[in-house]
This record gives C-alpha cells, sequence and structure tokens, in this order.
C-alpha cells in the first residue's frame, strides 16, 4: 500500500468500516484485463466501539451515507499524484467490486446507476457509494471526494479525542503510518511525561 491507501484505509476503518486494500481484479470473461481496487470496504448497519466508535466520532463527509438499518459499501480509489478522472471506476471495474462486496445478488443495475451517481441506494437497507480520496478532493459526477489533508486531519482529530487510549494502545495498530500518527500527537502535546 502506498500512504495515501494507508490513510484511506484508517479513514475507513475510523469511520466503523471493514475495508479491505489493493483487491485484484481477475481478466476473466467480465474484466478485459487484470486491474484492482484500492480499497472495499463494508460498514454494517450498527456499528459501535466505546472508543472512537459512536455518532459523534464519524466523518461528515461519510455519515450521511449510513443510518440505522443501513449496510454501506464502499469502493474507493486514492490518488495521491495525477490522475485521469474519466479513468475513474470503470464499469467493470465496479461490476466485479460489487460481486466482491456481497451485498446485492443482482449488481447490473447498481453498477449500471454508479456510472452516473455517487451513492446508490437499491434497498432501504444498502447503500452503496463510490469514493476518491485526492489531494484536490474534486468531487465527480459519479464520486464522492475527500482531500487527502482532510484525511490525514480527521485521523488526527480522532487521536487527539482519544489521545490516552490510543496512545496507550498505539502497537496494536497494524501500521507504522498510524503509529507515527499517534506518536506525533502524543509529542505535540505540550507538559506531557514520557
Amino acid at each position: 500500500m502506498n500512504y495515501g491507501e494507508s490513510l484511506g484505509y484508517w479513514y475507513l476503518r475510523f469511520n466503523g468500516f471493514f475495508p479491505l486494500t489493493r483487491f485484484v481484479l481477475h481478466q476473466s470473461s467480465e474484466m478485459d484485463y487484470t486491474s484492482d481496487c484500492d480499497l472495499l470496504a463494508v460498514r454494517p448497519a450498527y456499528v459501535y466501539e466505546v472508543v472512537g466508535g459512536q455518532p459523534n466520532d464519524w466523518d461528515p463527509v461519510l455519515a450521511d451515507l449510513f443510518s440505522d438499518g443501513v449496510t454501506t459499501g464502499i469502493i474507493c480509489e486514492s490518488k495521491t499524484g495525477k490522475y485521469d478522472p474519466k479513468k475513474l471506476f470503470p464499469q467493470q471495474n465496479v461490476k466485479y467490486a460489487l460481486h466482491r462486496l456481497g451485498l446485492l445478488q443482482d449488481v447490473q443495475v447498481v453498477s449500471l446507476s454508479l456510472a452516473n451517481e455517487a451513492v446508490v441506494r437499491p434497498r432501504k437497507d444498502v447503500c452503496i457509494a463510490q469514493l476518491l480520496i485526492s489531494q484536490e478532493g474534486k468531487r465527480g459526477r459519479n464520486y464522492l471526494a475527500v482531500k487527502l489533508g482532510d484525511v490525514r486531519q480527521f485521523l488526527k482529530d480522532r487521536i487527539d479525542k482519544h489521545k490516552d487510549q490510543k496512545y496507550r494502545d498505539r502497537h496494536f495498530f497494524d501500521s507504522e503510518l498510524l503509529q507515527n500518527l499517534i506518536d506525533e500527537k502524543r509529542w505535540a502535546r505540550p507538559n506531557q511525561e514520557s
């Protein structure tokens, strides 16, 4: 994973999702070529955690996607450099990813809808969205967007909100990047004992 994908992974995790990184989209009868999806993530309907897993912990950018009784699937691309917005979320990749998310039996209609919409609610209990994390965070017609800097700030704010628990437990997070963000927050606070 590059740093943008890693930040995206923790952004989704800190918003109650279970993310899967670098999902391989194998060449097949439905795929012209092998590709990948930076992040696929599922957020069950009733996510809750004592430390950092309550409604006031979610990023408002994503919070509109989930409400009680809604399971949310995200197809996410993370770009740290230049990219062609027209090449984001090609239909065959989206369809393949939807099958892997496993939230719908028939993905054809949803994959067609996602060609023109960022968020689709095919049933009252399911929401599917496409998300781009990039330097400029410019939204497209068929995807939500978040700036990479805003993702980093969201993570720092969440770490700061639960600073004692996050610092104490930092080595349990399987990410040197996240451990470093936690450590930076710890040493940025004045008058702290080591």
